[in-house]
């Protein structure tokens, strides 16, 4: 970006001066320094024209940190006025009993949905004759702490034979077809 009134060579420098590339060194220059193409953005990005002077430049810069500094302050006043202590909140005696009885009615129900839900599964498993009726409480506690590894354990399980075999009858069967009777039981 040129403008008419500076060459391309030419360097900016915010305390205003103008120095040519080929007749003074850069090192030596005192303040900040800027080329055209940097200065035009700036401008741009301040809103000024392209001929203002750096002096436009660092007072629009000083205004818009100005400005910040006020919105920060306003941002801090703003969150310093919502952290007001907490005001306590009344409420009627009547209607705290009917919540707290609320919510103990609440905990109750679902501490019998989860003991149903226990003993179905533990009763079950007793018909199929994977557990022992007089170990339910035990799996029903168990199932009642961890359901997923209780039912593992209980489908695990093998069946319990509950029918005596081998009291009355011969290994070898007879002509029938079927074991015979051994010994007195006839």
């Amino acid at each position: 970006m040129t403008t008419p009134d500076r060459p391309l060579n030419q360097k900016i420098t915010l305390t205003g001066e103008v120095l040519d590339d080929d007749t003074q060194d850069l090192a030596q220059a005192e303040g900040v320094m800027f080329t055209l193409e940097q200065y035009a953005v700036i401008t741009d990005a301040l809103g000024l024209t392209p001929d203002a002077t750096p002096d436009d430049a660092v007072a629009a810069i000083t205004a818009l940190a100005e400005q910040l500094n006020q919105s920060v302050e306003k941002v801090e006043e703003q969150i310093a006025a919502s952290a007001v202590t907490p005001q306590s909140v009344t409420i009627d005696a009547h209607v705290w009993k009917d919540m707290k009885r609320s919510i103990e009615r609440g905990l109750t129900m679902d501490k019998q949905e989860h003991r149903l839900a226990a003993e179905q599964t533990v009763d079950q498993a007793i018909r199929l004759g994977k557990a022992n009726a007089y170990q339910r409480e035990k799996w029903i506690a168990a199932y009642q702490a961890d359901p997923e590894t209780t039912v593992h354990a209980l489908n695990r399980g093998q069946e319990i034979p509950r029918i005596e075999i081998g009291y009355g009858m011969d290994p070898t069967i007879n002509s029938a077809g079927e074991p015979a009777p051994k010994g007195w039981v006839r």
